[in-house]
């Protein structure tokens, strides 16, 4: 992306990414800071804005399609608006800065993945997941577990929260996640941890630490119903994990050339089978590999394993049926506000 003059003159190093914005507005990312620049419009001339990553703490609020991070420093606090439709992409660039900044990561370690849940947020790298509890989404109060301590990985399916089981060293961190979301965390934090020990399914994980020992603790976070994830996802031009990209048949795999596009991904459960829509039958795999066999001989686990796709297609439509449900009332809310302006 060729960036404004304006932006050039600010810079003292190469920009690690950018975003766009809507309109000429950009976004820049460097190690050390945040440049955000604001184009001509009939009410402004054209502007820039630095935010530096050596925060104490960051928040994040949505409303009226805009989500607004407030940066805290020690000397007072920024706020920084986008448009909805960016705040993820925005969220995980600034974070990546800010953990770097505060000697979280290490410089060359690079963020798979930002996951807000109510008073939960997650960060996938490709090296260690950092946890934070509390109403921010950063501060000094959190954890880090790099994975080269992690012995095993376990998923307990709920129909409103999925457990996470990381064991640490043979022992058991618990985290919980909304049952809709965690088929994504499942996918980024699987193959970050596959592809940093080298294996290519979690069972192999055991080789590289001490078996697990002790029970799992149940999460101090409790995750409502009616409790959404405070950043929506959204889609950018760059290559990020969203909720289209878990029905990959070949998820631990990113490199695959038979990918198949965003748009087709969106119809698929998570477990990879093609979804119709709402009133399509799914396909029986076994009817399909096994013709010949007699009928009633079906086993146990193919039953089960057909219980849990369907389970996992009536999420995505859920799913699916929610978001197209808040985009019309979007919508609406700027039809309104357009109405109200003439």
């Amino acid at each position: 992306m060729e960036l404004p003059e304006l932006v050039d003159r600010r810079l003292d190093e190469r920009p690690r990414s950018t975003v766009a914005l809507d309109g000429e507005d950009v976004a820049v990312f460097t190690a050390d800071r945040t440049l955000v620049y604001r184009g001509d419009s009939l009410l402004r001339d054209a502007s820039i804005e630095t935010y530096g990553h050596d925060i104490e703490r960051l928040t994040a609020s949505t409303g009226r399609g805009e989500t607004t991070f407030v940066l805290e420093y020690v000397s007072g606090r920024k706020e920084l608006t986008v448009p909805e439709g960016h705040a993820e992409a925005v969220l995980e660039r600034l974070l990546h800065g800010i953990l770097e900044t505060g000697d979280v990561l290490d410089s060359n370690e690079r963020v798979q993945g930002v996951y807000l849940f109510s008073d939960l947020t997650i960060v996938v790298t490709d090296g260690r997941l950092v946890k934070h509890v509390g109403a921010a989404v950063w501060d000094d109060e959190h954890e880090s577990f790099p994975f080269d301590t992690v012995t095993g990985l376990e998923f307990e399916e709920g129909v409103v929260a999925t457990q996470v089981v990381l064991w640490v060293q043979g022992h058991a961190e618990r985290i919980k996640a909304p049952s809709e979301e965690a088929p994504l965390l499942r996918r980024t934090l699987t193959r970050a941890l596959c592809t940093f020990h080298g294996v290519d399914s979690l069972d192999r994980l055991e080789s590289f630490g001490p078996a697990a020992t002790d029970p799992a603790p149940d999460s101090s976070i409790a995750l409502e119903e009616d409790i959404p994830p405070l950043i929506e996802t959204g889609e950018t031009d760059e290559e990020t994990d969203t909720v289209s990209a878990v029905g990959r048949d070949d998820w631990l795999n990113p490199e695959s050339d038979d990918t198949p596009s965003k748009s087709n991904n969106r119809n698929r459960p998570a477990d990879g089978r093609q979804a119709g829509g709402p009133g399509r039958e799914p396909v029986d795999r076994a009817e399909e590999s096994n013709s010949d066999e007699p009928a009633g001989e079906t086993g146990t686990g193919d039953i089960e394993a057909l219980e849990q796709q369907v389970r996992a297609l009536t999420r995505v439509v859920d799913q699916q049926n929610e978001l197209l449900e808040r985009q019309s009332r979007r919508l609406s809310e700027i039809a309104d506000h357009l109405d109200a302006d003439r």
